[in-house]
């Protein structure tokens, strides 16, 4: 079975001397130069591995690197071009399903390391079985299995209700859900007198810890209810 790999490198030097190093009959090396390609291109296909340059992951203001991490159980071998040595150095650890990450590297050492972890992939295809996150936009990430949410790369502190309400959105993303279906979702009983009161107390009480990202997630729809708004 064929095996892939996602670059994620602003140089195009880099990345044809990586996708010329390890792309082969079995395995495919898929290049992005941007944060958000990147975190696409993740999310929507399974990778044996993934080479990071870490200075593009903090471009953004948060951690790619961290996004990536708490989403799949992929190897990850996180580089910084930034103190890329000019001569080789010594052989790299191998590290085989934990993130590896060097302030300086020597590219060529790099890719022997790579090509370590690939095999090493193959030979553990149930780490792959392990939880997945939903990662909402450039900002949010929603992590069930742990009940954690993080907003930029930060723990965000929400009830176990808000939690609930919050994961019931996000797993209809442009659906448009009334408070009865909320409140039916989150608290699993007969409706109650104040259905209303009780969501809209909840929902603003989400959003206010949730202003300090760059997307409005939760939107109003007039005389229905509300929908999660990635983009």
């Amino acid at each position: 079975m064929t095996k892939r790999v996602l670059v994620i490198n602003d140089d195009p030097a880099e990345q044809n001397e990586v996708r010329s190093e390890l792309e082969s009959d079995c395995t495919e090396v898929i290049c992005v130069e941007s944060v958000q390609d990147a975190l696409r291109t993740f999310l929507n296909r399974e990778f044996a591995l993934v080479i990071l340059d870490a200075n593009l992951s903090e471009c953004d203001g948060y951690s790619l690197l961290e996004v990536m991490q708490t989403a799949k159980p992929t190897p990850i071998l996180a580089l910084s071009s930034r103190y890329r040595k000019v001569s080789e150095g010594t052989a790299s650890p191998n590290n085989k399903f934990d993130i590896h990450s060097e302030m300086s590297y020597c590219l060529k050492d790099s890719l022997r390391l790579a090509q370590r972890a690939i095999c090493s992939c193959s030979e553990c295809e149930t780490v792959k079985k392990c939880h997945y996150a939903f990662v909402c936009g450039k900002d949010l990430v929603i992590n069930p299995d742990k009940h954690e949410v993080l907003l930029k790369g930060q723990p965000l502190e929400l009830t176990k209700t808000e939690f609930d309400i919050l994961f019931c959105l996000a797993k209809h993303p442009g659906q448009v859900l009334s408070r009865e279906q909320i409140y039916d979702y989150v608290w699993n009983e007969d409706s109650a007198f104040n259905v209303d009161d009780v969501v809209k107390a909840h929902i603003k009480a989400i959003r206010k810890k949730l202003a300090g990202a760059d997307t409005q997630y939760i939107q109003n729809v007039w005389g229905v209810g509300y929908r999660f708004q990635i983009d």
